[in-house]
């Protein structure tokens, strides 16, 4: 346990005893305010969350909910929570936006009653960020965004020979929309001059694989074979961590019957391949969004005995990861960086938070998290570059922050704009009286 938790807990106590000590009802905190507490701040809060039915983000466990604040009564709160599942534990997380600042509070439930829960108030602020721009809720706004090239490698190293050698395929990535036939062609001469031939598959649902695509599938590596003649190339693995062999199948096959069967399975593969004339092979895994969907395979014959090394193998790999990322971004261009389907929550000067129902888009955005945004506002594209700041997921809905990190002046400027113009309608719609229920949606 954390010494916050701990620091929280004893609080918690002692305020309770205080409680009895004023009188042994818990309601006697309605008519007292607590010394040296934020009691009477919380309170109203909680009061104005419930007057403008203000969403209220809340967390259980590993799920989210999107809740209201029902009632608020002395050292208690009622929160009306669809789809709510209690289990043993007896905390929740709370977040929710007022006066353009930003609370976060850890509380303890009383008791639950289907969808609504009851929870004691904190007697303390736990966090609170002010935040420098307020958030402007948009509706049925959209916006188009695609991932912006990092070099995939890091940028020392071999990342910084990938660099070098490859900027002619890296020229491409760096493209919104990456030229995938002119890519293949850059390839195919780099696996010519390797092998002389080469395959490209990409794997069916109902096809049943080899034992090499189960091989790369299920270690997500380049499998290497140096030289069908010698069996050590099939049992053992090879000296660099980017190659694998059949070692891992062959420890496994060990240890369900013994050394000697399959040594026995390995011979007879290997046989089986000499027979066809293979000398050496590379198969590198194809991804799409981190999923193995194929393979490139190149392989040398024993007539010519022109024989594969170790760093033509990583070569292999190198070049299919260059092509599973351009094959990704170019899935991801011609969807979300060609129709605004990613509805913007809400906006402001120093980003954005908007929501996609992918959840393969969701998990590739954790690793690949600098993206290129487009923004329609007054009949044009606002461009900007943001990094991805924070995501949670309610049910089938995806919520990224995005904080910008780039973009024109003029854009910047036109932003501005914009948000002055709308806050100035909402401040007009305010004065002539309340037409509905206002909603401050969270980021």
């Amino acid at each position: 346990m954390s010494l916050l938790r701990i620091q929280q807990e004893v609080e918690e106590y002692l305020q309770k005893r205080i409680l009895e000590l004023l009188g042994g009802r818990p309601e006697e905190a309605g008519r007292f305010t607590i010394l040296g507490s934020d009691i009477n701040e919380i309170r109203h809060i909680f009061y104005y969350l419930r007057m403008n039915r203000a969403p209220v983000q809340v967390q259980y466990q590993l799920e989210s909910y999107s809740a209201q604040v029902l009632s608020v009564e002395d050292t208690l709160a009622t929160l009306s929570v669809p789809g709510f599942e209690e289990t043993a534990f007896r905390r929740i997380k709370l977040r929710f936006s007022m006066m353009n600042t930003f609370y976060q509070f850890e509380v303890i439930l009383s008791r639950v009653r289907g969808e609504e829960v009851t929870f004691q108030l904190p007697f303390y602020i736990q966090s609170a960020t002010r935040r420098k721009y307020p958030r402007h809720p948009l509706q049925r706004a959209y916006l188009l965004f695609n991932t912006v090239y990092r070099p995939i490698f890091g940028t020392r190293g071999i990342g910084q020979i990938v660099e070098e050698k490859h900027r002619h395929l890296i020229a491409e990535l760096k493209k919104d929309f990456p030229d995938l036939s002119l890519m293949l062609r850059i390839i195919a001469d780099d696996l010519v001059s390797i092998a002389g031939d080469y395959q490209l598959q990409f794997y069916k649902a109902e096809q049943k694989k080899s034992l090499m695509e189960t091989t790369i599938s299920g270690e997500d590596k380049t499998l290497f074979i140096a030289s069908t003649e010698d069996i050590n190339s099939y049992i053992y693995k090879p000296e660099t961590n980017l190659l694998v062999a059949y070692n891992r199948e062959f420890k496994t096959m060990a240890g369900a019957s013994s050394e000697e069967e399959a040594v026995k399975y390995f011979k007879e593969l290997q046989l089986s391949e000499m027979r066809r004339h293979i000398y050496s092979y590379v198969c590198a895994p194809l991804h799409l969004f981190g999923k193995v969907i194929g393979h490139i395979y190149i392989e040398t014959d024993l007539i010519h005995r022109k024989r594969i090394f170790a760093d033509d193998a990583m070569r292999v790999g190198i070049l299919a990861d260059l092509l599973s990322y351009g094959m990704t971004k170019t899935v991801i261009a011609r969807s979300y960086f060609a129709k605004p389907i990613a509805e913007i929550m809400n906006l402001s000067m120093a980003g954005v938070l908007f929501r996609v129902s992918s959840s393969t888009i969701y998990d590739y955005l954790i690793d690949h998290d600098l993206l290129k945004l487009k923004i329609p506002l007054t009949n044009e594209y606002l461009s900007f570059r943001g990094e991805i700041t924070r995501m949670f997921s309610e049910g089938t809905r995806y919520h990224l922050a995005l904080r910008f990190v780039d973009g024109a002046d003029d854009d910047y400027r036109k932003l501005e704009q914009f948000l002055y113009a709308d806050t100035r309608m909402r401040l007009r719609g305010k004065s002539r009286g309340p037409t509905g229920p206002l909603t401050e949606l969270h980021e």
